[in-house]
C-alpha cells in the first residue's frame, strides 16, 4: 500500500491518496464481504469511527470465543508512543 499526501497541491484542502494492492486489497475485499459494506468509504469511515472510540488505544474483538485485545504493532508507531507504551 502506498500512500501519498497531496499536501503541497493545495494547502487548504489537505489530502491522501492510497493506492492499495495486493494483500490489503485482499484484506479490504474480505472485509467488504464480512460486513456486507456497501461500499470502500464506508469501512474506511466506519474503521476510523472504531479506531477513534478507544480511550487507550486497544481495541476489543471476540475470538474464539474470547475477548482478545488489539494494539498496533510498535514497529508501525512513532518511537515516542512506542516509549509511553512500555509506561503504561
Amino acid at each position: 500500500m502506498i500512500v501519498t499526501k497531496l499536501d503541497e497541491i493545495n494547502p487548504q484542502k489537505p489530502r491522501l491518496v492510497a493506492d492499495i494492492d495486493n494483500g490489503d486489497l485482499q484484506a479490504i475485499n474480505l472485509l467488504m464481504e464480512k460486513y456486507n459494506f456497501k461500499d470502500h468509504e464506508s469501512l474506511v469511515r466506519f474503521a476510523f469511527g472504531a479506531l477513534l472510540e478507544s480511550e487507550d488505544k486497544t481495541i476489543y474483538v471476540k475470538k474464539d470465543g474470547e475477548m482478545r485485545s488489539l494494539r498496533p504493532a510498535k514497529k508501525l508507531l512513532n518511537s515516542t508512543d512506542t516509549e509511553d507504551d512500555e509506561e503504561e
